[in-house]
């Protein structure tokens, strides 16, 4: 997340919940059936707060739709639902104007699962969506926004996080789909901050024409890292309140927005969230691996004028799934098919006081990336059950906190929710079972959920496929028990964004050595230990910790390509083209698999079949040319030469490879495409230019010599190429023939940088006197210095270094103290110790000259 305060690190803060009323006595055990204790008899049922009487509300038919979705935002945080500090006027006036639901349970403690159950009235084991960037909602599911756009209405969406990205498929039936692209640059961005997300969607507001709308916006700020912004932060100390505090100035801008294009009389708004955040209740820092109220309890206010009643509370138990339907139903649509959400009308109108809906929830994330069980909820009548290894049943109604786990007092009522809750799953509809929604992970998806706090990359296990039915016994360690565990893995995982390798490797080791002494699961802690030690090297070693991460998930193709990947840079070539094929069989669509079995086979010489699975990862990923653009770039060659094989054909896929290969360090398989391209293309400037690169960090370095020589003389513009050629030179000690290749290739292009500064160094202090020249260094830094800016350390010393070969050793002092400044900021030590060398050299007024 981009940080506007310039805090870093999360505050903990102490939860505050209001106390939700009592609704009868205490529990006490009466002689009645236990299906009456479970479903909630009459005394056990809340007393609905009602703001009038019962009303025959008018019809919102054809009325806009304005959807929000506040992502992470706990309902006891808002003013409305009792928080004292207040800091959300326009949600308070929401309510006021609308009807609140104070007591809302969501499907999912994440964002896609939740989300899918928002817009489809589906649970989750019914959409097929269990978790983030893993899945996907298919197309069998049908969503609020197909069924307005088929009744005319147009259809937009305004999102915060990549995590709901068209790629996950919640972008069926909109016009409009403003999610989270990546920048150009190749870096990650994994969200859009909440300002951004409220201009377009006012941008849309005021350009759309008079047709019906619906407009779904996503606020994803109060998700983790909290980073309010300054004015936020400044009134607020907790910043996760002022991140919401910032979600709901944005939500009064689209408010203000709709009163001023006179929309607001005709916009049903719906305000709610996918999920609530933990906040260190039941050693759960933030969401996803338990099921606890303080993340399944969400926001949900309706909001119709002369709809509506204002001012109308809802104490009873619904659902986010009930969300879509209750919309329908007020715009006269029909229901959603197979949908298992209802209606909330006979609440909104006071109908009725209580509809006696059973909630259910689930988290999968425990077992698809730590191995851990999954976990399923039912709450109804008061009470709520979690399906553990270890059941957990409390009385919510008389513990909201849920501090006092009843399963062992109560057992005949935890045994009969276990058989509602299995009860459920068996009669639910399966519209897409989760073998039909799976989508194979990235590494950059990897990445952007590490961006954004989350664990995830792993693949669904073979016990987790097939029918609800057969998994629904939770399998493997109680998350609970694991708590800690778990709170370790997340610091883990924000360690390794923020790049410190010592400190997430130090917690990793811990944790795997728990797991091998018998604690068992945390799959993701091996794969990421391994991947901290192939970043540094160690191929080796990662290779046996990568396997270790495969025993406990064998189906997880993005770690079984790691592995393939750690083998290669270890130089065994024949297991690593073994597990990259298994990983591709397993998941056949997957492009970050396809991209590293193409490099296997170029690096062993199948060098058509690696092009063919390059094609087939680069129709899936256009981005895989990003290599090769950057390639171009690097040798900064003119778009004619570039067009040799730029084009996204076969013929331009051998190079494009080579660029990959290139930057994973491969370059044996970088190698053998360039050989056979310049074989096939004796006339392919650029291909000699990166075989002879390639060459050169093989150690051949004649050869090397040989292919760079021919690349500029084929295109002497490349000047990257001259550069490339000269190192090579003075790598065997050819000190005057790199001082002509570079004043060749200044020819061609006299302000390049790099050329100028390699070649004032060599004038200044080439070991042979006779090379030396410190006026015509001096002229060459001096275009160096231009060219690169004076904040370059290396350029700075060079630069020193020609004043004192000129015989300027005051000006060479200052240069190089300038050198010394810039390089102790962010240059490496070894660095910074030679140039404090030279500086004591030009001091005693002693030019600098390399060894012989």
């Amino acid at each position: 997340m981009l940080d506007r305060s310039g805090r870093t690190g999360t505050q903990r803060v102490t939860p505050w919940r209001s106390q939700p009323a009592r609704h009868g006595g205490r529990a006490t055990i009466v002689a009645a059936s236990v299906a009456c204790l479970v479903l909630g008899c009459d005394r056990h049922k809340p007393r609905t707060q009602d703001a009038g009487a019962t009303v025959a509300a008018p019809s919102a038919r054809g009325f806009n739709v304005l959807l929000i979705s506040l992502d992470t935002t706990r309902a006891d945080h808002l003013g409305c639902y009792g928080h004292p500090a207040r800091a959300t006027p326009n949600f308070d006036r929401l309510a006021a104007e609308g009807a609140l639901f104070e007591q809302c349970t969501t499907t999912a403690p994440l964002t896609l699962p939740a989300h899918a159950s928002l817009l489809s009235g589906l649970y989750p084991f019914a959409h097929g969506a269990r978790d983030n960037a893993t899945f996907r909602v298919p197309p069998e599911v049908t969503l609020i926004s197909e069924s307005l756009k088929q009744a005319g209405y147009r259809t937009a969406a305004h999102l915060g996080a990549f995590v709901l990205n068209r790629e996950y498929g919640l972008d069926q039936g909109f016009d409009e789909y403003q999610d989270v692209r990546g920048p150009a640059g190749g870096g990650v961005e994994a969200e859009r901050l909440a300002e951004d997300v409220g201009n377009g969607a006012i941008r849309w507001l005021r350009a759309s024409p008079a047709a019906p709308f619906l407009l779904f916006v996503h606020f994803f700020d109060p998700h983790q890292p909290y980073h309010p912004p300054p004015q936020f932060a400044s009134r607020l100390s907790d910043p996760y309140l002022g991140e919401i505090a910032y979600a709901d100035e944005q939500v009064g801008r689209l408010l203000a927005t709709l009163e001023e294009l006179r929309l607001a009389q005709r916009t049903l708004v719906v305000l709610t969230a996918d999920h609530g955040e933990a906040r260190g209740e039941h050693h759960e820092d933030t969401h996803g691996m338990f099921l606890y109220d303080a993340t399944l309890s969400v926001p949900l206010i309706f909001r119709c004028p002369a709809v509506i009643s204002p001012g109308r509370r809802v104490a009873a138990q619904v659902r986010l799934i009930d969300v879509t339907p209750t919309i329908l139903a007020l715009l006269e649509r029909p229901p959603l098919p197979d949908a298992q959400g209802v209606s909330l009308l006979p609440l909104l109108r006071g109908e009725q006081r209580d509809l006696g809906l059973r909630a259910y929830a689930e988290t999968f994330s425990p077992k698809f990336n730590l191995g851990f069980a999954q976990l399923r909820a039912l709450r109804a009548g008061g009470w709520k059950y979690i399906h553990a290894p270890r059941p957990e049943l409390y009385h919510v109604a008389e513990d909201p906190h849920e501090t006092g786990n009843l399963a062992a007092v109560e057992s005949p009522r935890a045994q009969e929710m276990a058989s509602r809750l299995r009860e459920l799953l068996e009669t639910a509809p399966r519209v897409a079972p989760t073998d039909t929604a799976q989508r194979p992970t990235t590494t950059e998806d990897a990445r952007r959920l590490a961006a954004l706090g989350y664990l995830g990359g792993a693949s669904v296990q073979e016990d987790e496929r097939g029918d609800e039915l057969d998994r629904f016994e939770p399998r493997g360690p109680n998350p609970m028990d694991r708590a800690e565990e778990i709170r370790l893995t997340t610091e883990a995982s924000n360690l390794l964004v923020m790049g410190r390798l010592d400190d997430a490797e130090r917690i990793l080791r811990g944790i795997t050595a728990d797991a091998a002494g018998g604690g068992g699961g945390n799959a993701w802690a091996f794969a990421n230990l391994a991947g901290v030690l192939a970043q540094r090297g160690q191929y080796e070693e990662a290779v046996g910790w990568f396997e270790k991460a495969l025993q406990f998930n064998p189906r997880d193709s993005l770690t079984r390509t790691r592995l393939g990947l750690a083998l290669l840079m270890a130089g065994h070539a024949d297991r690593a083209l073994a597990e990259l094929r298994t990983a591709a069989t397993r998941e056949p669509v997957s492009p970050f698999t396809r991209q590293h079995l193409a490099l296997a086979l170029a690096a062993q010489g199948a060098l058509d079949e690696a092009v063919t699975e390059y094609e087939r990862a680069a129709q899936a990923n256009p981005g895989l040319r990003a290599a090769f653009e950057r390639l171009v770039a690097d040798y900064q060659t003119p778009s004619p030469v570039a067009s040799q094989a730029a084009a996204p054909d076969r013929n331009g896929r051998p190079l494009e490879l080579a660029a990959l290969a290139r930057e994973a360090n491969l370059p044996a398989a970088a190698r053998n495409l360039l050989a056979d391209l310049t074989q096939r293309d004796p006339q392919h400037a650029l291909a000699y230019a990166l075989l002879g690169e390639t060459l050169r960090r093989l150690g051949q370095a004649d050869a090397a010599i040989a292919n760079l020589r021919r690349a500029v003389a084929l295109d002497p513009s490349m000047s990257h190429a001259w550069d490339v050629l000269a190192y090579a030179l003075i790598e065997q000690r050819q000190h005057a023939a790199a001082i002509d290749v570079l004043r060749g290739g200044l020819q061609h292009n006299p302000q390049h940088a790099s050329m100028a500064n390699n070649l004032a160094w060599l004038l200044a202090t080439a070991p042979q006197a006779a090379l030396r020249n410190g006026a015509e260094a001096l002229r060459w830094a001096r275009v160096a210095r231009d060219a690169a800016g004076r904040r370059d350390a290396n350029v700075l010393a060079t630069l020193a270094a020609a004043q004192a070969e000129a015989g300027d050793f005051d000006e060479a002092v200052r240069a190089q103290r300038r050198a010394i400044e810039l390089a102790r900021r962010d240059g490496p030590a070894d660095f910074v110790t030679r140039l404090e060398a030279r500086l004591r050299l030009y001091e005693s007024r002693q030019p600098f000259h390399e060894a012989p």
